[in-house]
């Protein structure tokens, strides 16, 4: 056990792997699945209050983090590829359709295994456009 934990110490960026190797190690000694649960097993009710506002921060900061990159790059992108300029009512419009057909039903999905396909096609869509890209990066120096 010394050894994982001193090997751990030794990286670059041994901190985090440190803290994560505690959290783990002590959720499977305690036999709680969830971080609320082990605060609550830890530190009372105080505690658990204090992981779920954290949390709900956390998922806060993501969502208006996405809606600020998408605000800014979906405009571009989708004026690239019709040929119309960026306006605001383009970057509202983008910023709305996002947040009822993406949020808004992602969010009335129960089960989180439905998200399979999509995860899938997300990531071979990315895959593509950066395909796409390094093409037309090629083809402009040729």
């Amino acid at each position: 056990m010394s050894t994982d934990i001193e090997e751990l110490t030794r990286t670059e960026h041994g901190e985090p792997k440190l803290a994560c190797h505690f959290l783990l190690k002590s959720a499977i000694i305690a036999r709680r699945k969830t971080f609320e649960y082990l605060a609550f097993h830890i530190f009372g009710s105080l505690g658990k209050l204090a992981i779920e506002i954290g949390m709900i921060g956390f998922l806060l900061g993501t969502c208006i983090a996405f809606f600020v990159v998408m605000g800014d790059l979906g405009p571009e992108i989708i004026a690239k590829m019709t040929g119309i300029y960026t306006t605001n009512t383009m970057r509202t419009s983008i910023l709305m359709a996002l947040a009822l057909f993406l949020c808004f039903t992602a969010g009335l999905v129960k089960k989180r295994r439905q998200f399979k396909w999509s995860i899938e096609s997300d990531n071979m869509f990315l895959l593509l456009l950066s395909f796409e890209d390094r093409f037309r990066s090629y083809t402009t120096y040729i």
